[in-house]
């Protein structure tokens, strides 16, 4: 079998790395000019992309360490956190790096966030190096949001070219065995983890159609969106790409892992173990990703390229679906999936209500009892007072209040002091205490420890709760919802139980205790059910609270009053903005519909459409409702780099009206020529890879400073960028390499100050490598948004713009001199066939250009018969005229300052002698006699400019 061996970029989990991760971080720069001492090594670092889920409207912390794998001895920190998304519902971040390494932030409702982080290592070697990645962060108000994976596996073309398949993810949820949710469709908004193109809803509704343009594992985070647009739910598709070389290890997609773990229980699944894994041709094979929504899943050892192990840990109970992906290291992948049951400890009763007081102390809610009985908890504390922990719910003040609401009322804190003095809840009932819990003093938040009764500050997660009970009234809504016309009546019911039968003939009162609702009456006689009911009216549309009371015992219940619905106005705002034009990047516009009050209008129906024939808006008509808030968001692609004004119309009871705001998208994809050279602009990573057949090192994300926002631009090492350029088939042209440090200076200074992103639309989110040499294994390096430049070991990853043809010609007074050409256009230019060649490596001139190489006769032929740059009347110059060119640069080499190949010595028409003439180095302005049968550069020279 012919097949080449597939390895990383220095790290053994080679596809992860390249597809998904930045392989090599930014280490040892010397800015400015000169060649400083070679550096360190630079320290093992590589970031991961991922996926994590969260709860939404708590501000929670993503934990990055799994995600991360540095060297012995490298100490990694985050560095930058910048989100990528443009939703209102995704906040902003706080850095974390203490107890573990990671950032905060907090998701409002439902939304998919994207997070690019850059991580940064001071190793003990002393050097640094720092690496990028994206987190996506996904947040649902569904009750159940995350759906189960989807694997698939697909191979490149014979060629190892870009490959297509069609994902029909109602078809693929059934055969994990889940299914479409009634009501919900593909959004359009989708996040790819790796390489290649992901487009929603084509070619057929809820159908994703992926293309991948390299082998490994990538990864694809699509939403489906319910009518109402609140409770989304999120998904994976894990995709793992051969390349077709040989068969690739098969990997079960079906598997289950037989024994049940605890809560917090850390084990070991080993895939080595049947029936996880088969090899087809027996070759071993390699764990080089593992992922779950809601467990910790990481490889044993990710540095052995024969681990096939990982470690599993989930805080929650349930059912845990893990995405795993193997490769043999030949260009054979495969994904597979395991479902890990998690089960809460089992213990007989763990706790019960507490009587005290002639009262009834609830008992506090485990996690799956609030589940089950939605209580309304948001968040967990796993107790460490069990063993193992027990999971117990936690509430936030509100939250609390609304839970014992239904029940009786929050306790208040000297009723929780006299508890935890005269019943040691703890030691007597068995309690959780590892969190204080949550009381009431007429309404003011505060928090009493159970264990000793003393007071504490409220914790993040929210604390436990336990309610007075009512032992006899309780009150519940028959009607809790009513128009705010001051007729519609919200009804409620209390009812009055004694020794558990119901008391007729007792007085209940009630009062609106929130909110400005008016009573029909404000108290009534229970029936002969123990049953009096009570109606409030209200002008306002807002929340109302009203509290009824018998005796000493008091119960409180909500109502709502809701608007008309009819729309009034509506405005219009771009809510993202400059996206890149590559027909799956959105810019968004948010309509804002209100009725005559100002209050939003939710179910309302709205148009949206766009002014040019290549945009369009992405999503289906009937899902453009808004939402509670009276918003909803259209998202509009485009192909082309052009203004689009977005209009909404929407119907209101002052009929049809309608709002416009203007955009743009961006496609920097055009060339830019100066000086009669042509330069080319960085491209995405799909357009990059067809155009080289060159894999990039890692990638960034533009965020819309300074690129096209979305843009996913690739990274290279210097060697793949100098590989790029040489084999780069772009603009109908094929004569690319890398351009030197002064050919990039003098592109940026073509922008008058302006930078490429705002004279050109070029993405400049780091700088661009030339072919200019800065001591061993290192290059200059250009910023082309201000024009700066330094020098970086070759390791290190930047963008790369190429430049076409040959050096120009340069005048010197009244002489110009050609620069020597490469073999094919010496021959074309002048009908003379070169007698050698010579590959420049970058030191002398354009890394990768092979020159042509003429002894002296040829050389004298190839002048006279050269045309080039329009003119013909060429001869062989002096060698006094050649030290007139090279002391024109008395600064810099004419590699350097003009471009030219200068790697070998050039021949003039000076005789030295019988069978000889001199030759003069344009490197170091000297000169030597040299036999005429030798084979050397040539430079020709004629009068005028």
């Amino acid at each position: 079998m012919n097949r080449q061996q597939k390895r990383g970029c220095g790290v053994v989990l080679a596809a992860l790395m390249t597809v998904i991760a930045g392989c090599q971080g930014e280490g040892g720069e010397t800015e400015g000019g000169g060649v400083g001492a070679p550096s360190p090594t630079p320290a093992p670092l590589i970031a991961h992309s991922g996926v994590v889920s969260a709860t939404p409207g708590v501000a929670e912390s993503v934990n990055l360490a799994p995600y991360i794998i540095a060297g012995s001895g490298v100490e990694p920190s985050v560095v930058d956190v910048t989100l990528l998304s443009e939703n209102e519902a995704c906040g902003e971040v706080e850095i974390e790096n203490g107890r573990q390494v990671g950032f905060r932030t907090q998701v409002d409702g439902s939304a998919m966030c994207r997070y690019q982080y850059t991580v940064e290592a001071n190793a003990n070697l002393g050097n640094e190096s720092d690496a990028t990645g994206v987190m996506t962060v996904v947040a649902s108000t569904a009750s159940n949001p995350t759906l189960v994976p989807i694997p698939i596996s697909m191979t490149l073309t014979a060629d190892g070219g870009p490959a297509s398949v069609e994902i029909d993810i109602g078809a693929e949820l059934a055969k994990v065995g889940d299914s479409l949710p009634l009501g919900y469709s593909l959004s359009s908004e989708l996040s790819v983890l790796g390489d290649g193109l992901a487009q929603a809803n084509t070619p057929s509704l809820n159908t994703l159609k992926y293309t991948a343009v390299s082998d490994g594992p990538q990864r694809i985070i699509y939403k489906l969106e319910d009518g109402a647009g609140q409770a989304h739910k999120f998904g994976v598709i894990e995709v793992a790409v051969s390349d077709g070389s040989n068969p690739p290890p098969q990997a079960k997609d079906d598997a289950v892992y037989a024994p049940m773990v605890g809560i917090n229980q850390t084990i070991e699944i080993d895939l080595s173990l049947p029936p996880y894994v088969t090899s087809p041709d027996g070759e071993d094979f390699q764990l080089v990703h593992v992922n779950s929504f809601n467990a910790t899943v990481v490889p044993k050892a990710p540095d052995d390229i024969t681990n096939k192990v990982f470690t599993f840990n989930a805080p929650i109970a349930g059912e845990h679906y893990i995405t795993y992906v193997v490769s043999d290291h030949w260009g054979g992948f495969d994904v597979g999936m395991m479902k890990v049951t998690v089960v809460d400890p089992v213990h007989p009763q763990l706790w019960d209500d507490i009587v005290y007081n002639n009262a009834i102390y609830t008992a506090p809610l485990t996690l799956a009892q609030a589940t089950n009985s939605k209580a309304g908890a948001s968040g967990v504390y796993h107790d460490a007072g069990y063993n193992p922990t027990v999971a117990v719910a936690t509430f936030r003040f509100n939250e609390a209040s609304a839970y014992c609401g239904t029940r009786g009322r929050l306790p208040t804190s000297l009723e929780l002091q006299g508890l935890s003095q005269d019943q040691s809840p703890a030691a007597n009932h068995h309690w959780p205490v590892g969190l204080a819990y949550w009381a009431s003093d007429n309404g003011t938040a505060q928090v009493v420890d159970l264990y000793d009764g003393g007071g504490t500050q409220p914790q993040p997660q929210g604390q436990y709760v336990t309610c007075v009970a009512n032992k006899a009234l309780s009150v519940s809504a028959l009607d809790g919802r009513a128009l705010h016309d001051g007729v519609d009546r919200a009804l409620i019911e209390a009812t009055v139980h004694v020794a558990g039968a119901p008391k007729a003939g007792e007085r209940v009162d009630a009062v609106v205790v929130s909110g400005g609702a008016t009573l029909v009456s404000t108290h009534a006689t229970t029936n002969s059910q123990g049953q009096v009911h009570f109606g409030a009216t209200d002008t306002t549309v807002e929340p109302v609270t009203i509290e009824v009371s018998w005796e000493r015992e008091t119960a409180r219940q909500d109502v709502v009053f809701y608007s008309d619905g009819l729309a009034d106005s509506m405005t219009l705002s771009m809510t993202s903005d400059s996206g890149y034009a590559n027909g799956v990047v959105t810019n968004a516009a948010t309509a804002t519909v209100l009725d005559s009050g100002g209050l939003p209008v939710a179910g309302q129906l709205v148009s949206f459409n766009t002014d040019t024939s290549t945009s369009k808006v992405v999503d289906s008509a009937a899902q453009l409702v808004t939402n509670d808030q009276g918003k909803v968001t259209a998202r509009v692609t485009d192909t082309v780099g052009e203004p689009v004004t977005i209009t909404a119309e929407a119907s209101t009871r002052k009929g049809r009206v309608n709002a416009a705001k203007g955009g743009r998208f961006i496609r920097p994809d055009k060339a830019v020529t100066i000086n009669g050279s042509e330069f080319s602009p960085p491209l995405d990573i799909t357009a990059a890879f067809i155009a080289s057949r060159v894999t990039h090192n890692s990638r960034n994300i533009e965020s819309g400073g300074s690129g096209p926002r979305g843009m996913e631009v690739p990274k290279y090492d210097w060697n793949n960028a100098n590989q790029y350029c040489n084999q780069l088939n772009y603009n109908g042209r094929q004569d690319w390499r890398l351009p030197t440090r002064g050919e990039l200076v003098a592109l940026y200074n073509s922008s008058q100050g302006a930078g490429m992103w705002t004279k050109h639309s070029w993405t400049t989110g780091t700088s661009f490598w030339s072919s200019s040499s800065g001591g061993s294994g290192k290059h200059w390096h250009v910023y082309l948004h201000n024009g700066d430049a330094g020098i970086r070991d070759d390791s290190n990853d930047r963008y790369v713009s190429c430049i076409t043809g040959q050096a120009k010609p340069v005048t010197v007074g009244n002489l110009t001199f050609s620069p020597p050409l490469s073999v094919n256009v010496a021959r074309d230019a002048s009908g003379v066939t070169p007698d050698d060649d010579f590959k420049e490596d970058g030191l002398f001139g354009p890394a990768g250009m092979v020159v042509a190489r003429y002894n002296w006769g040829h050389a004298n032929q190839y002048c006279n018969q050269l045309d080039y740059d329009g003119k013909q009347d060429w001869r062989l110059p002096t060698k006094d005229e050649l030290f007139v060119l090279y002391n024109n640069n008395p600064a810099a080499t004419m590699w350097d300052k003009h471009g030219w190949a200068t790697g070998e010595w050039s021949w003039s028409s000076t005789s030295g002698g019988s069978g000889e003439y001199w030759i003069v180095s344009l490197v170091y302005g000297k000169s030597v006699s040299n036999r005429d049968s030798y084979d050397r550069y040539v430079s020709c020279v004629r009068t005028g400019v």
